[in-house]
């Protein structure tokens, strides 16, 4: 249930962002940072790489929760710098393609039961034969 959640929940975080850069790119009105393009671009093209990864053969949640905590530290990363860098007002889309504190709450969220269910340990029983 988490793995096909948590799935889903990455191919619309994909699509939004490149949803929005594409407009952006497209209406040539771009007030970003170099930096925090390139940074969406390699979260986008890693989603793309796990969703045809999920169609060739299975994800694992690990490589789901290694794709959400790598778009966490990009979406902290970006708000920070474009907080400091960004002299300027964002506009939604732009805001949308560099994410927001929602964003990484429900990262965390995902990451939090991801982590619980990876820790969760098998112990194999072995019934010895019964001699009779």
């Amino acid at each position: 249930m988490l793995k096909s959640v948590s799935f889903i929940l990455m191919v619309a975080f994909t699509s939004l962002r490149l949803v929005n850069v594409m407009y952006l790119i497209a209406c040539d009105t771009i007030n970003l940072p170099a930096t925090v393009i390139v940074l969406i671009a390699a979260m986008v093209i890693y989603g793309i790489a796990l969703i045809v990864k999920q169609l060739i053969a299975k994800t694992t949640v690990k490589e789901l929760m290694s794709f959400y905590i790598f778009q966490a530290i990009t979406i902290a990363f970006n708000l920070v710098f474009v907080s400091i860098v960004c002299p300027v007002a964002l506009t939604i889309a732009e805001i949308l393609a560099v994410g927001t504190f929602l964003d990484l709450v429900i990262i965390a969220f995902v990451l939090y039961y991801g982590m619980k269910q990876i820790r969760r340990t098998r112990v194999p029983v072995r019934i010895a034969a019964r001699e009779v």
